[in-house]
This record gives structure tokens, C-alpha cells and sequence, in this order.
């Protein structure tokens, strides 16, 4: 008996189902810090407390840091 077939007996979930459903939630959660993050960044340059250069850097690094997150956490 395979270590698949134990797991799907004993969860009653396929391992490749439970994968991607794990890796979806870390999508959606970075998607989500992402957006977080451009929108208080818009609000503040909006506000007049940092330039636009802050803001877009720090869209940047989230979004680079996704793209990182992202290539690691595959199913």
C-alpha cells in the first residue's frame, strides 16, 4: 500500500487536492497583501506623506516579493 492511497484513506482527501487547495490559500493571501499594500500606498502619496517614488518602490517589493512567494509554493 502506497503512502497515497494511506493518506487518502486517512484525511478521505486526495494529496494532490489538499496541495492545491494550500497553495490557492497562499495566493489569495498574498494577492491580498499586495493589494493592501498599493492601496495605503496610494492614500499616503494621495495625502501628500510620502512621493510617489516611496510608494511605487514599495508596490514593487510586494509585488516582487509575491512573484518570489509565488515560484516556491507550488502544487
Amino acid at each position: 500500500m502506497s503512502w497515497e492511497s494511506e493518506f487518502q484513506a486517512g484525511a478521505g482527501v486526495d494529496p494532490g487536492a489538499l496541495a492545491l487547495f494550500s497553495a490557492s490559500l497562499v495566493a489569495l493571501a498574498i494577492l491580498l497583501f499586495v493589494g493592501w499594500v498599493g492601496v495605503t500606498q496610494y492614500q499616503s502619496w494621495r495625502a501628500g506623506r510620502q512621493p510617489a517614488y516611496h510608494a511605487f518602490r514599495s508596490l514593487l517589493v510586494a509585488t516582487l516579493l509575491a512573484m518570489l512567494i509565488g515560484f516556491y509554493v507550488r502544487p
